[in-house]
C-alpha cells in the first residue's frame, strides 16, 4: 500500500535493463512527516522482488526495519520526546551505492534536553548488524531560550499587540537558524499564523504583504527592546 504514495516510471532501456524511476515530495529535513522520502519508496520496491535474495536484499530488510516509514526513531527505541521542544526526527537521504558498499547520510534533530551523546548511543545500540557501521560527522548543539525571558516575552508582547492574537505563544523548531550564534537571540517571523511552511521547497515564496507588516512589527521590537 505505500506504493500509492509514489509516482512512478519503468522502461526497458534494452534487453534485460530496466530503468526505474520513482518520484517523491522534496522537504527541509526538519519535518520528514511532511515529505515522501523517493530513496524508501526505491527500497521498498527492490525490497518486493523476490529473486532478490543478496547483499542488496539484506540490506533493504535492515532499512524497512531499523528506519523505513518510521520519522520518529521509534524503529530503533529511540524517540526521544521533551515537553519544550519538537520530538527527535531522523530524515534518511543520499544515498550511494560503491565497491559493494552502501552508505547514506541521516539528518537527527532531537530534543534540547536530550544530549548528543545519549542519542548516539541510543541509535548505536537499536542498530546492533553485522557489517553496519555509525559515524557523525557534524552536530550542532541546541540552542534555547525561555518564553519568560525578557527578549521573548518583549517579542510577543509586540507581535500580540500589533496583530491582535492574544493567544499566540512562543514555539521552538526543528531547524537551526542564525539565531544561534548570539547567546541571546530567537528568531521571529516573519511566518504568520495560517500561512504554508514552504522553506526549502521547490518554489519557495515568502506573500508580500507579510513582509510588510512583519517590517512593521520588527521595527516596533527593535525600538521596545532598545528603550525598555
Amino acid at each position: 500500500k505505500n506504493f500509492d504514495l509514489y509516482e512512478s516510471e519503468y522502461e526497458e532501456v534494452e534487453p534485460g535493463i530496466l530503468n526505474i524511476r520513482i518520484k517523491g515530495t522534496r522537504v527541509f529535513a526538519v519535518r520528514p512527516q511532511d515529505g515522501i522520502n523517493a530513496a524508501t519508496g526505491m527500497i521498498d520496491f527492490l525490497f518486493q522482488i523476490d529473486f532478490l535474495k543478496n547483499e542488496i536484499g539484506n540490506f533493504c530488510v535492515f532499512y524497512l526495519t531499523k528506519f523505513g516509514y518510521s520519522h520518529d526513531g521509534s524503529n530503533i527505541d529511540c524517540d526521544f520526546r521533551d515537553q519544550i521542544s519538537t520530538p527527535l526526527t531522523l530524515s534518511p537521504d543520499l544515498f550511494d551505492l560503491e565497491n559493494n558498499a552502501i552508505t547514506f547520510s541521516v539528518h537527527c534533530r532531537f530534543p534540547v534536553t536530550i544530549d548528543f551523546e545519549t542519542v548516539i548511543s541510543k541509535i548505536k545500540s537499536g542498530i546492533v548488524e553485522e557489517n553496519v557501521f555509525i559515524s557523525s560527522e557534524r552536530v550542532s548543539p541546541a540552542h534555547y531560550i525561555p518564553p519568560d525571558s525578557k527578549l521573548v516575552s518583549s517579542l510577543m508582547a509586540v507581535y500580540r499587540d500589533f496583530t491582535g492574537d492574544s493567544a499566540a505563544k512562543p514555539v521552538t523548531m526543528e531547524g537551526g537558524t542564525y539565531a544561534r550564534m548570539l547567546k541571546n537571540a530567537v528568531a521571529f517571523g516573519p511566518l504568520f499564523p495560517g500561512e504554508p511552511q514552504v522553506a526549502h521547497s521547490p518554489n519557495e515564496y515568502l506573500n508580500l504583504d507579510s513582509i510588510i507588516k512583519a517590517t512593521k512589527i520588527y521595527a516596533r521590537s527593535i525600538y521596545k527592546l532598545a528603550c525598555d
